[in-house]
């Protein structure tokens, strides 16, 4: 509760205007050093939250000790740019006595709260909640900031959606600290919240990142179970025991609920009373929790969909599998030689096993062609099965990089979770393959170089090797980047222990392979298995048995949920003299799109396209203060990020920047790496984590759901009981010409190109339950429960006047041709044992037919398995 005095303190700050900026509009909350307001800054009326601290101390020179050291670790915070830290914008003084921050404002609730309402959370719901705080810290600690006040209070956590919860964390810097000091009102050895403190910062020993993980171990502490492992009225007696009382187990402060071991044992690990017995940082903190949470999901861990889930939605359905993915076999031992088969398969769903297993062996595979990549799992999972079922050598399985899966710099908290993500799904959609999560995402390069040699110069070798290096990451956790694992598994292979080296071209074959990937119908996603003769063409990991038919010629064309995605790269604007901004671009001409706008005039009109940049680079030699102000703006709406770079730097332009939104303000110097890495920071923050904030159900281009979403989608529809024998309808929109479309008038306006279709498509009057998606590439789909081929043909021709009536047009010159789409449309009867796959493979045939005929098609498919196919 607030005292007269403070509320009248709170009073007089509504409506203050500081700085002639940050208009004080009301009360969010007090703290032990001031008071928190939401606020709105002019003249961008941006919604801000504004931190005021006060200084009471009479002592001139404690006051300017807290006057430098604010200014220091103000502009230290601001330039944390992590996604789950607050934002500091601004920082200054108002009237020499009243000293502000201005941060992002945030709706949500801190830990405290969220427990003060819903009790002790579940395990996995604190995993994904602390490596969230984990990412967010290893940040700060990489730049060597240690936040010192980490508890409940200072994590917050926004609503969820979608089942996801995300953290933020608050506070960082040590402004609290010397403004206690410099009150003259701390009796405590140190300042922060005694409840969270780390032995040697009660002590006034040094501290660095460590303490933060000791803090970190704390908040697990309670979270689990509501209670601290320190409780004390007396600041003395809980001082002593943080440094002397061994930290009590989980089970024995919260009897009632079960906790596994791991998870006890990183408590405790980050409880530790030394810190040289703690985890060494936190990203070691952060493999245990990741490890921790694929055991719960192994042992069937549970988790209500009202508890959250960290940045896992996907678990919070629990281990459930779609009807057609339950394991056709049994789940392999992880041993290399384990590859006979067992008898006792009678109780597993599908068609004969056995026959089915001999006419595969007796079946010409030649032709076959499986496009792999190391770091995708579901490569791996299709990999085991082929072995497992004695095919693999009989398949040319080509090596191939996902540019997604290319490490250029750390292993980003987005990458953490894109791949946490993938584990997971594979974990659900093949429990017949035996996979754990690696601690992180490998350079792939030397280990698919070295299998290229073995490919070229020891032949018989070649799919030992291959199975060997994927079980070393997806089943033992290591790192197949290291040259000195490779080298362990070539001399258990008996193979000469010389690695290639990785400063020379890439290798022809290597080349063809990737290439001949790339190039392919394939949309730029794993695995892909194609069958060279007759173009049948599998994408993605469909089940055990789905497999089997494509490989048995039974299926033509097989699309899949279970696949890895290419990631386009970021677009990145020039606003001024490109030549000038070199020194800091040309080593990100690799990894971004590169635009300029000679004129700040251009650049509002770029950033108002659709097809907006991801971040905006400002040269503040050539664009005056006026229209960095007007920039600031239009970026602000558009939600694009932006920088300053100047060949003059000083404090004062900093500080103005920083408080219009800049991310960062970079000098312009010759060979300055340090610049060039706080740009690149920005660059992958922001691209890496608008990617992750889109579901990995959302198309990010378009903001429509992706296939992914729609296969989901189409499967649940025809095996559920309200549709069974109703028919069901996809359409399949393929827009003609567009490569070279896009050859021709840049990547850029093909973007806005397919913008402007997903507008037009999204803005047709549909039945509710249509389900409109990005199939990939250039090409849209339209799913229909219970509409029947007419039906949807009725709808399809509708979409194809509209979207050539409408012309999707660019500024550019010279003018693009009209763009047209070709339309093909599957239609089948829903039932319970309908399997998706039948419907993409008809839709896909009828799509290709109307684009061979350059007009639209329809062929159908019902129910009855000796039905025939009408045109």
């Amino acid at each position: 509760m607030l005292d007269d005095s403070q509320t009248r303190m709170i009073d007089q700050h509504i409506g203050l205007v500081l700085d002639g900026r940050y208009e004080i509009k009301e009360f969010i909350a007090q703290g032990g050093m001031g008071a928190v307001y939401k606020a709105i800054q002019n003249p961008l009326g941006r919604q801000v939250a504004v931190k005021l601290l006060h200084v009471r101390s009479r002592d001139a020179e404690k006051r300017e000790e807290f006057r430098k050291r604010f200014f220091l670790e103000a502009s230290l915070s601001s330039r944390l740019t992590h996604p789950n830290i607050v934002r500091v914008y601004d920082f200054g003084t108002n009237q020499d006595q009243t000293y502000y921050i201005a941060m992002e404002y945030i709706e949500g609730q801190t830990l405290e709260k969220l427990i003060n309402t819903e009790g002790a959370l579940q395990p996995m719901r604190v995993l994904g909640l602390m490596d969230q705080a984990c990412a967010a810290l290893s940040d700060a600690h990489e730049q060597g900031l240690v936040h010192r006040d980490i508890k409940l209070r200072n994590l917050m956590v926004t609503q969820p959606t979608k089942g996801s919860e995300f953290l933020r964390v608050l506070d960082f810097g040590l402004v609290s600290e010397v403004a206690e000091e410099a009150s003259g009102s701390n009796p405590k050895p140190d300042v922060g919240s005694p409840m969270y403190m780390s032995p040697e910062q009660l002590q006034n020993h040094p501290v660095d990142h460590r303490s933060d993980i000791y803090s970190l171990g704390i908040v697990m502490f309670i979270l689990l179970t509501k209670q601290a492992p320190f409780v004390s009225n007396k600041w003395w007696e809980l001082m002593r025991a943080h440094i002397d009382t061994p930290p009590p187990r989980l089970s024995d402060v919260a009897p009632n609920r079960q906790f596994p071991e791991s998870l006890e044992a990183i408590v405790q690990k980050a409880l530790q009373k030394d810190p040289n017995d703690r985890y060494e940082d936190t990203y070691a903190l952060m493999a245990d929790l990741d490890r921790c949470a694929h055991d719960l999901l192994e042992a069937g861990t549970i988790v209500s969909p009202s508890q959250g889930q960290g940045r896992r939605p996907d678990i919070l359905d629990g281990p459930t599998e779609a009807a057609d993915s339950r394991p056709l076999f049994p789940p392999e031992p992880m041993t290399p030689d384990s590859l006979e088969w067992k008898d006792d398969l009678a109780h597993h769903r599908g068609f004969q096993d056995r026959a089915d297993l001999n006419v595969l062996h007796q079946t010409n595979l030649r032709g076959y062609v499986a496009y792999l990549d190391f770091n995708c799992p579901f490569c791996f999972a299709l990999h085991e099965r082929l072995l497992r079922w004695d095919v693999a050598d009989r398949i040319d399985r080509q090596l191939v990089t996902l540019p997604s899966h290319v490490l250029d710099g750390p292993f980003a908290i987005s990458e953490q979770a894109q791949l946490a993500d993938e584990v997971f799904a594979l974990h659900r959609s093949a429990p017949d393959v035996s996979v754990l999560l690696p601690p992180r995402r490998c350079d792939a390069d030397l280990a698919t170089r070295l299998c290229d040699h073995i490919h070229e110069e020891h032949p018989d070798q070649y799919g030992t090797a291959l199975t060997a290096i994927y079980r070393t990451l997806w089943q033992q956790g290591e790192d197949i980047g290291d040259p000195d694992v490779l080298r362990r598994i070539l001399r258990d292979l008996s193979l000469p222990d010389a690695l290639p080296d990785t400063t020379l071209p890439m290798p022809d074959s290597m080349k063809s392979w990737q290439t001949d990937w790339e190039q392919g119908p394939y949309d730029k996603s794993i695995p892909v298995m194609r069958h060279l003769h007759t173009d049948r063409t599998l994408i993605g990991l469909p089940s055990e048995r789905t497999l089997m038919e494509f490989l048995l010629q039974q299926r033509t064309r097989v699309i899949d949920s279970a696949v890895c995605y290419f990631q386009s790269r970021p677009t990145l604007l020039v606003a001024g003299d490109l030549e000038a901004c070199w020194p800091l671009l040309q080593e990100l001409r690799a990894d971004c799109e590169l635009l300029q706008s000679a004129t700040a005039e251009q650049a509002a009109h770029q950033l108002r396209q659709e097809a907006k940049p991801e971040l905006m680079v400002i040269d503040a030699g050539l664009v005056d203060r006026d229209a960095v102000e007007t920039l600031a703006r239009v970026a602000e709406a558009q939600s694009v990020s932006w920088v300053m770079v100047t060949d003059n730097p000083d404090p004062a332009s900093e500080t103005w920047a920083l408080s219009l939104g800049a991310a960062e303000y970079l000098p312009l110097r010759p060979d300055d790496p340090t610049a060039r890495d706080r740009l690149y920071r920005v660059l992958n923050d922001r691209y890496c984590w608008d990617q992750r904030r889109q579901t990995v159900d959302i198309d990010v281009l378009t903001g429509l759901p992706n296939r992914r979403h729609l296969i989901g989608a189409i499967e649940q529809v025809l095996q559920s009981a309200p549709f069974v024998d109703k028919p069901a309808s996809l359409m399949l929109l393929d827009v003609d010409r567009f490569h070279q479309y896009n050859k021709t008038h840049g990547p850029l306006t093909g973007d806005q190109c397919l913008q402007r279709l997903a507008t037009i498509l999204r803005s047709t009057p549909l039945d509710s339950t249509a389900q409109l998606a990005r199939f990939g590439g250039n090409e849209f789909a339209l799913f229909l429960p219970g509409a029947n081929a007419d039906e949807a043909r009725t709808i399809g021709l509708q979409l194809q006047r509209q979207v050539v009536g409408a012309q999707p047009q660019s500024d550019s010159a010279p003018a693009p041709p009209p763009v047209t789409v070709s339309l093909g449309i599957g239609s089948v009867h829903a039932s319970m044992d309908r399997s998706n796959h039948e419907l993409l493979e008809c839709a896909d045939l009828a799509r290709a037919h109307a684009k061979a005929q350059g007009g639209d098609c329809i062929k159908t498919v019902v129910a009855q398995p000796d039905a025939e196919e009408t045109p």
